[in-house]
């Protein structure tokens, strides 16, 4: 008799069928790793391929790509609904005195959900209506994985899941990508000549970039903050084949990012002795290289390697524009101030739904988020946004002041949101097609969120109202 109640506590609690509290959490990882392995995948394509601008035009890849989505989009919204009529049923017939998890999660991620609600509605008005409809099916599908994340990390076994499948994830997309590399040079993407000269590859070589970056940070963030025993031997596989790729993909954000984070997160993860030998470390390296090389001569000549590496053969000028970026900026801006209240539709960033920018007309990303967002949506979509990322930042902000996981997870959250916020000043990132950074992005998300759950229920549970009343 206890113990059926105690089930029945536990489920109502996780939102979860009570005749079965197991099923759903089983139901509900599998999917999340479907999710989290899949989606990445999306973004391979074929070379020289043309992304289809109206219904009509869905090939077979996208037909795929919509189906693995929908997958995600629409088994995860039954598990919520599932879930949530489940909790509102034991909530009722039940004394318990913390509201049941499902509604705190589904509550925190509330003002996202409304600016999905809002990038939907702009189908309305958006030029490009198969353009609006795939890029919000995809920001619905990463909403699901987040608020089911959520649910699973609410225990310390869920947490060490979800981030062993993204790890594992991150690490089978650049294992991929570099066996096609060794294979065929000209299809994989990765050598940026090819690019030049007009040649696509299976996989745009920032986005292999990005894929490693973050590859690299979440699989030493596992080994240095959440010290799992298995995250060792797959951050130094992490180490070869993302670094490997990194360095092929010459993407200057990517790099930099890694140059900032991985460091950050190894001074953020150690104690104070650590900090000391990395300062005194750095220092004795900046003394080498002001006595071999006082004038930084060595740095500034045209035959430099790593100088040459960096530049990719653009002059100062061009560098000082962000690559082209000034441009489209520029040209974006302009679009966006034919329609600045409601913007031209999700993911539009012109008022007939392509512009020429480089010589090239087409449906282009605003190449930095807020531009993004606002273009797309209008000055009220881009409200909604800031809301919802800043309600989230907030409570995930709680956790610094958690016990030893919560703070843990503040740790990898930080580091991640550090390379985020750099990355998406000169990309689309998390609001762009569905690629690996956003499915990190909305990985993390929901981890913070289910950090922040437990933390709640434990520091300020909220009392049920026949109690209140019978008291």
């Amino acid at each position: 008799m206890v113990s059926d109640l105690a089930i029945n506590s536990e489920a109502a609690h996780m939102g979860t069928v009570s005749t079965d509290p197991g099923s759903d959490r089983v139901l509900t990882l599998r999917l999340v790793r479907f999710g989290i392995f899949c989606l990445p995948l999306l973004a391979f394509t074929i070379p020289d391929r043309d992304s289809p601008l109206a219904f009509a035009s869905i090939d077979a890849l996208a037909f795929g790509k919509i189906i693995a989505l929908l997958v995600v989009a629409v088994i995860g919204g039954l598990l919520l609904l599932r879930q949530l009529v489940d909790a509102k049923v034991s909530w009722d017939q039940s004394d318990l005195t913390t509201e049941p998890r499902v509604w705190v999660v589904l509550r925190a991620f509330m003002p996202y959900f409304v600016f999905l609600g809002w990038a939907i509605f702009s189908v309305l008005w958006t030029p490009r209506p198969s353009v609006t409809l795939g890029q919000a099916g995809g920001m619905a599908g990463l909403l699901m994985i987040a608020s089911l994340v959520s649910l699973l990390s609410f225990t310390k076994d869920g947490t060490e899941r979800v981030l062993k499948s993204l790890v594992w994830s991150l690490l089978l997309f650049g294992t991929l990508l570099l066996a096609i590399h060794i294979l065929e040079p000209n299809l994989s993407g990765l050598d940026r000549r090819m690019l030049i000269a007009g040649s696509d590859g299976v996989v745009h070589p920032t986005a292999a970039a990005a894929n490693s970056s973050l590859g690299l940070l979440v699989a030493v963030s596992c080994w240095l903050v959440q010290r799992y025993q298995w995250a060792g031997r797959l951050a130094f596989a992490a180490i070869c084949i993302h670094g490997t790729v990194l360095f092929l993909a010459s993407s200057r954000t990517a790099l930099g990012m890694t140059l900032i984070t991985i460091p950050l997160l190894v001074v953020m993860s150690g104690d104070n002795r650590r900090r000391a030998w990395i300062g005194m470390g750095m220092a004795a390296v900046a003394l080498v290289m002001l006595l071999v090389d006082p004038g930084f001569r060595l740095f500034s000549t045209s035959d430099n390697v790593g100088l040459s590496y960096v530049t990719r053969g653009q002059s100062l000028t061009q560098l000082q524009k962000f690559s082209g970026r000034e441009e489209m900026w520029s040209k974006v801006w302009d679009e966006y101030l034919e329609s600045p209240l409601k913007g031209h539709g999700y993911f539009l960033t012109s008022s007939t739904g392509e512009m020429e920018v480089w010589d090239m007309k087409a449906n282009h990303s605003a190449h930095n988020i807020y531009l993004q967002v606002v273009s797309g949506t209008g000055v009220i979509g881009l409200t909604l946004f800031l809301i919802a990322m800043a309600t989230l930042l907030k409570r995930f902000l709680a956790l610094r002041n958690g016990d030893a996981a919560a703070r843990r997870m503040f740790q990898m959250l930080f580091v991640v949101m550090v390379w985020f916020f750099g990355w998406s000043l000169l990309s689309a990132s998390f609001m762009g097609p569905v690629r690996s950074e956003s499915v990190c992005f909305y990985t993390f998300l929901g981890l913070g969120v289910g950090q922040w759950v437990r933390m709640d229920a434990i520091v300020s549970p909220t009392q049920h109202s026949g109690e209140l009343a019978n008291a």
